[in-house]
């Protein structure tokens, strides 16, 4: 027997310990719960957890699944696999049918053969909403799996080493936390804190599980001195002497793994200050016979099968199960006795010794290995990608190229079949890095899998390399010898280029690609058409895309391509819809949605959606475009708030302009932070305007920032464009109009050779706006500006909106009222920086009651009511015009709107409603001074320094009766002038809200 070095002693973690079992209590009572128990290597995260595990009451089900570093033979949902099998093996067969159920849809057939997607079909696409679905529809499964089983027995499942969690087991436990709600379970995953580095990339996934209501963590330190103590005498079995507990404290910061290999290793004279060497000692006092056995599980990775050992082994049957019980009882490896296989105590332990080894020693060792492996299949791990994955590490680690470049492809193939597209290209790249090691006789064809990876990374987000990838892929086809194969080529660059944001380089491709095909019809011609119809689309360019799309359609139809043909038709109405041609440009979104059901592709239908909601939103069919999303759930059960953003984001926007606000964030709520492709920016999108709209303008900069990282890249209308748009309202709502000025500036110079005047009319409304508010803002700030050029400005906007309404008339296409009331808002804006007019506002307000716009409403009756009182024309008609802005802002939540309305009020002395006194919060300062509540307002206006005739314009009276005011002023608080009792104004005034126009 050898000499312990681990203390059977459970010490410390008394409140952890405590926290577990009150969640555990928690979760038995129906409320399932998460626990993410945190610290560094060997800090005691899986000794808290067992321990946890043997005071859990009797009957309590637990199943463990470990992840696995994807170089160490990783597959994807590896711990599930784990968990699944664990909970097969301890329920009873009519039990056990959910989780053998569910392994059966998570497993690729074994033996089936991992084959790529066939190259030769240019629809062959993956990544979008079928791959979604079904990975919801698996995740589901796995989710109603658990339930099931806790329905019978509490149930606590185990995620060991989350920080080695592939992509798809981090949505799974996302998911989990989303959806297990009321079930007896408790998830518990444990993770290495100093592995999440910034750029780990699961770090934001776990970052945004641990925020979740329904979990909780336990971040672990170091043990106390005194802890300390008692894990030391747990291990030599009597107090120690306060040297030893002094020198093992200090030098292992309380991480109990090190306490206890600097325990073991205490009278050794060779310790180094580095605790990775005093790891490697405890292996070093073995005989060389245990340290070869100990060299080849390191080998093996995550658990070494005893029959492959003993095959790669030189060691007898009886000195290899002897060597075995040496290094399992010093507490250096550990037995899996459910799946018969050999691990490392600790990970560091298994580093220190495979570290340890010389690279040459290391480069036989997998060589055996991945020969034995290769021989025999009943050898090591049984899944297919667990399989091939360890095998292309062995061969790698052998050095032996063109092996090691068969298993990662078979192991990325096997992947992509699970829907697991990061792990998959991290496969086939290293397959390719193993080509480029190969001797030049030996190396293979590279087409289909730089094809294959290319794809592949642009579904995993990264741009950059699926744009060398595809332009690697350009380059290996030659033309001359297979136009079709490189028109594909160049069609994919192009779709990978637009991850970008470089729209001129992406129809660069697509128009290469076109010159390469002959004109008869073929599926390579009619995919890059409709494709480049769309790209011209989303660009504005809306006549050319029109052009491409009709072509796209004609050529679908002549080799009967139903899904381009509805792609086509999707785009064509969408541009018809644009350049004004609404009726239409719906009839032929309608056809496109009908082909989208034909095929079943929630892709398709995702788009018709979503596209058929933003032509309703322009042709002002508001409570048609709201409803659609409840549609568009009834036909695609499933994909309610994860699959259809389109439709969800367009909805939200309907709902946003009708002013119902709370229907609008449910929305978007339950769509999350989800979309796909060129959708990703409309959700933050559509929460910012809402944001705007409530006057919550914190939360709105908050998007605002998520959304510039997000279209940053983008250089198109729809896009940034709309970023800037709604940016300069930002701005102009927290009163910068310059900062608004600069955006819309921008706006404009994206939509200026473009085909577009539905962004663009807005840009001029907005544009007219924030050039008045520079005037009106300077005037009352007493600033000097320059009237006649702000005048210019503002007439330029006006005249701009009136072209851009004609151009769209010019065309033969529907002018609607949201059209010609950004037109008159435009026009109204402009009144602002000359004579008061509310006939502008009356008139623009006329058409945005015909549309049912309530924000755009309420904002043109505040500003008509204001021209009123400006131009002291009509009292009445004012008090109206007021009542009838605060009576919307009010219903529909408009916040700062409605704080403008009723200061507004205030100064004109108009109350808003019959039985409502108008407002007025000067009374205590009125009493205290012995003045009326008019000149509390004079004096608040005094402290900002306003002129007579400032006063005068600010509460709509006479500069003659303003004089009057201050005059009274000056002599009932004492002062000798207006400067004095501004200050006495600045003193009790600071918190009156005197507001301004």
């Amino acid at each position: 027997m050898g000499r312990r070095s681990a203390s059977l002693e459970f010490v410390g973690r008394e409140d952890d310990l405590a926290a577990l079992q009150a969640t555990f209590d928690r979760a038995c009572g129906g409320d399932a719960a998460m626990v993410l128990v945190t610290g560094e290597a060997g800090i005691g995260k899986t000794r808290l957890v067992r321990r946890f595990f043997d005071l859990v009451p009797e009957g309590t089900i637990i199943a463990t699944g470990s992840c696995v570093p994807i170089d160490d033979g990783g597959l994807p949902y590896a711990p599930v696999v784990g968990i699944l099998r664990s909970l097969a093996r301890q329920l009873d067969e009519e039990a056990a049918a959910g989780p053998t159920g569910a392994l059966d849809a998570l497993m690729p057939p074994l033996g089936a053969p991992a084959e790529a997607p066939p190259p030769s079909d240019p629809n062959a696409r993956r990544g979008g909403l079928a791959d979604t679905m079904a990975k919801l529809r698996l995740f589901d499964s796995i989710t109603s799996c658990l339930t099931e089983v806790a329905a019978r027995d509490p149930l606590i499942v185990l995620l060991e080493d989350l920080h080695w969690a592939d992509s798809t087991s981090a949505e799974l436990l996302h998911f989990l936390t989303r959806n297990l709600v009321e079930a007896r379970v408790l998830i518990i995953g444990t993770c290495r804190t100093e592995e999440l580095s910034v750029d780990h990339p699961l770090r934001g996934r776990l970052t945004e599980i641990g925020r979740h209501e329904m979990v909780s963590h336990i971040d672990l330190q170091g043990l106390e001195r005194e802890q300390t103590a008692r894990l030391i005498e747990g291990i030599i079995g009597q107090p120690p002497d306060r040297y030893l507990v002094d020198g093992v404290w200090a030098r292992s910061q309380g991480n109990p793994f090190f306490v206890e290999e600097l325990t073991a290793t205490r009278h050794s004279q060779a310790l180094s200050d580095g605790l990775v060497d005093v790891v490697r000692s405890s292996v070093e006092r073995l005989s060389p016979d245990a340290q070869h056995l100990l060299q080849i599980v390191a080998a093996c990775g995550a658990g070494a099968d005893h029959r492959l050992a003993a095959q790669v082994s030189t060691l007898g049957a009886d000195d290899l199960d002897r060597l075995l019980g040496e290094v399992v009882d010093r507490h250096i490896l550990v037995v899996d006795t459910d799946e018969g296989t050999y691990g490392f105590r600790h990970a560091l332990l298994r580093e220190a010794v495979y570290a340890s080894m010389l690279p040459a020693e290391r480069e036989r060792l997998h060589r055996r290995l991945a020969v034995a492996l290769t021989a025999d299949a009943t050898l090591g791990p049984t899944e297919p990608g667990r399989r091939s994955s360890e095998l292309a590490q062995h061969w790698w680690a052998a050095r032996e190229w063109g092996q090691a470049h068969e298993a990662s492809v078979e192991s990325g193939h096997i992947a992509s079949r699970m829907r697991a597209f990061p792990e998959a290209y991290d496969h086939l790249a290293r397959a390719l890095e193993a080509v480029s090691r190969m001797p030049a006789d030996e190396v293979p064809d590279r087409v289909p899998i730089v094809e294959e990876a290319a794809e592949l990374a642009g579904l995993c987000g990264d741009g950059a390399r699926a744009v060398e990838l595809a332009s690697e892929l350009v380059d290996l086809i030659d033309p001359t010898v297979d136009p079709r194969h490189a028109a594909r080529a160049l069609t994919m660059l192009g779709r990978n280029t637009w991850s970008t944001g470089d729209a001129t380089a992406v129809l660069d491709a697509y128009a290469r690609a076109r010159d390469l095909l002959p004109p008869e019809p073929s599926p390579e011609l009619a995919m890059v058409l409709a494709e480049e119809g769309g790209i011209l689309m989303v660009t504005s360019r809306l006549v050319e895309g029109e052009h491409r799309c009709r072509e796209a359609i004609e050529v679908a139809r002549a080799i009967g391509a139903r899904q381009v043909e509805g792609k086509a038709l999707n785009t064509l109405g969408c541009c018809r819809s644009l350049l004004g041609f609404s009726d239409e440009g719906i009839a032929q979104l309608r056809e496109s949605l009908a082909i989208a059901h034909e095929l079943h592709n929630p892709d398709d239908l995702n788009r018709a959606y979503g596209n058929l909601g933003g032509c309703l939103l322009d042709a002002d069919r508001l409570e048609e475009a709201a409803a659609l999303v409840y549609e568009s759930v009834e036909v695609a059960e499933g994909i309610w708030g994860m699959g259809l953003e389109m439709a969800v984001t367009n909805s939200a926007e309907a709902l946003i302009r009708l002013g119902r606000y709370d229907q609008a964030e449910g929305l978007l709520s339950n769509l999350g932070d989800r979309a796909l492709g060129s959708c990703e920016s409309g959700p933050p999108i559509q929460r910012m305007a809402l944001d705007i709209r409530r006057g919550d303008l914190d939360a709105a900069d908050r998007q605002r920032l998520v959304l510039d990282d997000m279209t940053a890249p983008f250089s198109d209308v729809q896009v940034r464009g709309g970023f800037h748009l709604l940016c300069a309202e930002l701005a102009a709502e927290r009163g910068r109009p310059e900062e608004a000025d600069t955006e819309i500036e921008q706006a404009l110079a994206l939509a200026a050779t473009t085909d577009d005047h539905q962004f663009s009319l807005q840009m001029c409304a907005v544009g007219a706006r924030v050039i008045a508010d520079q005037f009106v803002h300077g005037r009352s700030d007493g600033r000097p500006v320059d009237r006649t050029k702000l005048e210019l400005r503002a007439e330029g906007m006006a005249d701009e909106a009136g072209r851009l309404l004609a151009a769209c008339a010019d065309r033969g296409g529907e002018v609607t009222a949201r059209l010609r009331g950004l037109e008159m808002t435009a026009r109204a804006e402009r009144s602002r920086t000359g004579e008061p007019d509310p006939a502008p506002w009356a008139e623009a307000a006329a058409q945005w009651e015909q549309t049912s716009d309530r924000y755009d409403l309420a904002y043109c009756r505040w500003r008509q009511a204001e021209a009123h009182l400006a131009g002291r024309s009509n009292r009445s008609a004012a008090a109206e015009c007021l009542r009838a802005a605060a009576e919307i802002s009010r219903e529909i939540g408009a916040r700062h709107l409605t704080d403008e309305i009723e200061a507004l009020a205030r100064r004109a002395r108009i109350a808003l409603f019959d039985a409502e006194v108008a407002v007025d919060r000067s009374a205590t300062v009125a009493s205290d001074l012995g003045l009326t509540p008019r000149e509390v307002e004079v004096l608040a206006l005094l402290a900002v320094g306003s002129t007579d005739r400032e006063i005068a314009d600010q509460l709509f009276i006479s500069k003659k009766t303003a004089s009057v005011h201050v005059s009274n002023l000056i002599r009932k608080l004492g002062v000798s002038n207006r400067v004095e009792a501004g200050r006495i104004g600045q003193t009790h005034l600071a918190a009156l809200d005197h507001g301004s126009s």
